[in-house]
């Protein structure tokens, strides 16, 4: 992903058009619909709603028409977990060139990778639009987000949450020498190296990586906490810990992305980008009963309800302690005296206002596309389907409660840092 200036874009527009190419590169004209269509064989099409449960490339490769212009793709994959047991799918597109989108200022964004995210679990679609945009008040969502549709060969698919391909956005726009994808028990799932750099061996940063596990159990204190800092941004990891609080994230273990470069004293540095936020204001963690995912770098942990949680965290902030970092934040006093740093931190910027700013803005959003029939159709393939009425219902229902919950919140935090 890279930006241009409106100026180069008036530039190129004006070239390209001379040199009649002005489809291959690839320029969004302004148009009212966010649309997505895929055109793909019959068969394709056929296994892509039938299929359930796997994730599979698109043979052969489709191409795509946006903005009325038609775009060639190197690939585009059937991705996700939860997503694949329903006919609407969620996919990953990766275009042969690219597309540009204007982003503000004047500014157009390049992405030649990107996500589209059906939603099916959303049954108002809010979720991971919401938390994206509390995240990105909170400094730790830089991502481009946005609705869209999707139609396959002109069949339409309904609503999708169209998101920037993280591993491009880290290659391209931090210099990410490496990007880690979190998995359940301090393991890893994905390691990417930046095509763009000579790094032939990512060893090195997989070993810092686990270093952080090392050290949450030899280390306590103001010593574990420095030592932590040193290796990643904690401040940062605290941050999203204290919004999964607040907004009850049930599964977010495997759903981070720590990216890492090496500094000029040649030591490795990771910083995070929070993934999926598709099961919040869920009303219990996710390590309940789920013995397989929880860390072990202390020993067997297992949970059976949430009060057995309860009775690790007490009244502290913390929604779930799955992973070791967040156990060890909730278990070591100065760590989590830190910790309340941080949540004077995200308090202040995750106002009830920022909360009804949030969510009226996300009404608007939607409220145009829910008046569109192909959109509620398609909803009854979702896990329930959606509504006007429930929409409107859901946005005053979930903004009073984590508006209540943030009044909480601040009262409790009074408390614990007077003691």
């Amino acid at each position: 992903m890279r930006e241009r200036s409106f100026q180069f874009i008036i530039a190129a527009i004006l070239l390209l058009l001379v040199n009649s190419c002005y489809e291959e590169f690839g320029i969004i004209p302004i148009h009212k619909n966010n649309v997505f269509n895929f055109i793909l064989s019959p068969n394709s099409e056929e296994e892509i709603l039938e299929a359930r449960n796997k994730n599979f490339e698109i043979v052969p490769t489709p191409y795509m028409y946006y903005g009325g212009l038609q775009y060639e793709l190197n690939n585009a994959k059937v991705r996700g977990q939860s997503a694949t047991n329903f006919q609407r799918k969620s996919y990953s597109v990766n275009l042969k060139d690219f597309i540009l989108f204007p982003n503000g200022m004047g500014i157009y964004t390049e992405f030649e990778k990107f996500k589209l995210l059906s939603l099916s679990q959303d049954y108002t679609y809010i979720e991971n639009r919401i938390s994206h945009l509390f995240l990105q008040n909170l400094g730790i969502w830089p991502l481009h987000t946005f609705y869209a549709e999707v139609m396959l060969n002109n069949h339409h698919q309904g609503l999708y949450l169209f998101v920037e391909d993280p591993e491009e956005y880290l290659f391209t726009n931090n210099k990410a020498d490496v990007v880690l994808r979190r998995y359940y028990q301090n393991e890893l799932s994905k390691v990417e190296v930046n095509p763009s750099k000579n790094i032939t061996d990512s060893t090195a940063y997989v070993n810092r990586f686990y270093s952080i596990y090392d050290s949450i159990v030899t280390l306590k204190g103001e010593q574990l906490y420095n030592e932590m800092a040193s290796v990643f941004n904690i401040q940062n990891y605290m941050r999203k810990m204290i919004f999964d609080f607040l907004i009850l994230n049930g599964d977010y273990t495997d759903e981070i992305y720590f990216y890492g470069n090496k500094l000029e004293n040649g030591s490795i540095y990771f910083d995070i980008i929070p993934w999926d936020y598709d099961d919040i204001f869920t009303s219990r963690p996710h390590e309940i009963g789920r013995d397989w995912a929880v860390g072990n770098s202390f020993g067997v942990r297992a949970y059976a309800n949430h009060d057995e949680v309860k009775a690790v965290v007490g009244d502290r902030f913390i929604f779930s302690i799955e992973d070791d970092i967040d156990y060890v934040i909730s278990i070591d006093d100065y760590l989590y005296s830190k910790y309340l740093d941080e949540v004077k931190f995200v308090l202040s910027v995750l106002t009830e206002s920022k909360v009804d700013e949030v969510f009226q803005s996300t009404r608007a959003e939607l409220i145009p596309l829910y008046a569109k029939p192909e959109i509620i159709e398609q909803s009854v393939f979702d896990s329930d389907s959606t509504s006007v009425y429930l929409l409107e219902k859901n946005i005053v229902e979930k903004s009073e409660f984590l508006k209540k919950r943030i009044r909480w919140m601040n009262e409790e935090l009074t408390k614990q840092t007077s003691n």
